[in-house]
């Protein structure tokens, strides 16, 4: 299974609103502001004003003033839900793009994690590198990716040539390592890595 798509689904990221649509036409609706919350308000209002005359209805008189404290209890709470909708909308694309797409803090001791699982033999690794995290288009997303460059022993115990390989991670945790192709780590800046040439069974 391609372990490269999104796993956190449909969320509007890095678009520019126009009314009610996204300009990246590959992703889901985007809803603006004016169009998502003024509808919930309008249906709010509505509710709270039907309530109002069956409470009206139902006394007989107009209501006392702590049934209007509660009926005005009610609007806000009903209205907290698109005033929260408002926030997540003014707070911009950008930012929700950025909280659900951190840079991998501990990227190294996921990697070393891996290297265990990945290789049939994670010992006496020679020549580990590996660069910064950087966000790089995999597949439809932008990923934080590191390439790896290190020559690691086969099972027959022969080492089998430095190759590089790139370690995708997913909400800032890494989600698979896979053989790099030449273009994806053509540019990779490489820092030594000898907490990997250090690894044991």
């Amino acid at each position: 299974a391609d372990k490269s798509k999104s796993l956190a689904g449909p969320f509007c990221a890095n678009h520019i609103l126009i009314h009610e649509y996204s300009l990246d036409t590959n992703e889901e609706p985007c809803y603006s502001f004016s169009m998502k919350a003024a509808k919930i308000v309008v249906i709010v209002l509505g509710a709270t004003i039907l309530l109002y005359v069956l409470l009206v209805e139902l006394v007989g008189q107009p209501p006392q003033p702590r049934l209007l404290v509660v009926v005005f209890h009610l609007q806000l709470v009903a209205l907290a839900g698109p005033v929260g909708a408002a926030r997540g909308v003014l707070a911009g694309p950008k930012e929700d793009a950025a909280a659900a797409n951190p840079r991998p803090e501990n990227y190294k001791s996921d990697i070393l994690a891996m290297l265990h699982v990945y290789l049939r033999d994670p010992t006496q690794i020679r020549d580990a590198a590996a660069s910064e995290p950087r966000l790089q288009a995999i597949g439809q997303r932008n990923r934080y990716v590191v390439c790896l460059r290190f020559n690691a022993k086969k099972s027959s115990g022969e080492y089998a040539g430095a190759k590089q390989y790139l370690a995708i991670f997913v909400a800032g945790r890494l989600d698979q390592m896979v053989e790099a192709k030449p273009e994806e780590c053509a540019a990779a800046e490489y820092q030594p890595f000898p907490e990997a040439e250090k690894l044991s069974r």
